[in-house]
């Protein structure tokens, strides 16, 4: 799809629902996005929704600031939600039960208060109420 085409579709989506664009963008990505912030690693979330993995790294890149993505075996998005969204707190839980690096902890908390903004933004415009 090239980006006419999806400018139009944001641009009809936006009229008919009142949704604001950025948050029709919001929408079509959520699941990529929420699967990365829970561990996923790229490969597997193009897998599991049939996306490239360009697509997938290029949608992580620009909504969640991170140029790279790798695997954890644990659910980042639950212990920022757990330190709540307190990066000391998140640094101490996350180092104690990974071996990740300081600086992959802090950008993980990065991504993971971007990701709670675009929840919270499409909480508000009752998305998950709404959502079928």
């Amino acid at each position: 799809m090239t980006n006419v085409d999806w400018d139009l579709i944001r641009a009809v989506h936006s009229e008919k629902t009142g949704v604001p664009p950025h948050v029709v963008d919001y929408i079509a990505v959520y699941d990529i996005l929420k699967l990365c912030v829970s561990g996923k690693s790229i490969d597997s979330i193009a897998e599991s929704l049939e996306f490239t993995s360009e697509y997938v790294m290029e949608t992580i890149g620009k909504f969640l600031l991170l140029p790279e993505w790798e695997e954890c075996t644990i659910n980042l998005y639950h212990l920022y939600l757990a330190s709540l969204r307190d990066l000391q707190q998140y640094r101490k839980i996350v180092s104690r039960i990974s071996s990740m690096s300081e600086q992959d902890i802090t950008s993980s908390f990065s991504a993971c208060y971007l990701f709670y903004g675009i929840e919270q933004e499409l909480i508000s415009h009752d998305y998950f109420t709404n959502a079928s």
